[in-house]
């Protein structure tokens, strides 16, 4: 019985030594690598709404207008609601004044992620017509001009292709074509914008 005890004691201490040594072993082994997909970065601008990325535009446009040269006199803060919409809101988004003339003109702003179609037939989606018959009534009744600018592509607040246009050349509620619209182009989207009063649009 003495000698069993022995011998039960020396299988006990020798496991204890055994599992001493597998556990520091799995401990000093290269850890198994992750099968979780990698975090990837996504661009503040593809997670907003329409209106997010209507207004994200809107500052856009607003910080090509030196405001050395242009006082920003008016811009449209919409509220909408299931009881009432801001009348103010279906005319112009904003009016800058140039500081050397004195002279007013509306901007209207429209972003459009993609165009439709392909190559040459490519389009972008307009207003509905009482949206236009609302630009040209607000043109008239403040005696200013009227631009409408496109931006297309990219993010909101970094768009691949920006157009300016008057709203005179606008008058229909038809898709806009690409090929129309190139000679609108402006052909530095980051650089500082400059009201022409000649053509009633931006220098392009």
């Amino acid at each position: 019985m003495y000698i069993f005890l022995i011998v039960l004691g020396i299988i006990l201490i020798l496991l204890g030594i055994f599992g001493m040594l597998t556990s520091k072993s799995r401990q000093s082994s290269p850890s198994t690598p992750s099968t979780q997909a990698p975090q990837t970065t996504v661009s503040p601008d593809t997670t907003l709404t329409n209106e997010e990325k209507g207004k994200a535009f809107e500052d856009f446009i607003v910080s090509r207008f030196a405001p050395s040269d242009y006082t920003l006199v008016e811009k449209v803060n919409d509220y909408t609601s299931r009881h009432h919409n801001t009348e103010r809101s279906k005319y112009a988004d904003m009016v800058f004044r140039k500081k050397d003339s004195g002279i007013e003109f509306a901007v209207e702003c429209k972003y459009r992620s993609a165009w439709s179609g392909k190559d040459d037939d490519k389009t972008i989606s307009w207003v509905d017509q009482r949206k236009i018959d609302d630009y040209n009534y607000f043109s008239k009744e403040r005696e200013i001009d009227f631009v409408v600018i496109f931006g297309v592509g990219g993010t909101p607040s970094k768009p691949d292709e920006v157009y300016a246009l008057p709203l005179r050349l606008l008058q229909k509620p038809l898709p806009q074509r690409y090929i129309f619209l190139q000679k609108f182009r402006i052909k530095d989207p980051y650089s500082n914008y400059t009201f022409d009063e000649s053509h009633h649009s931006l220098t392009l």
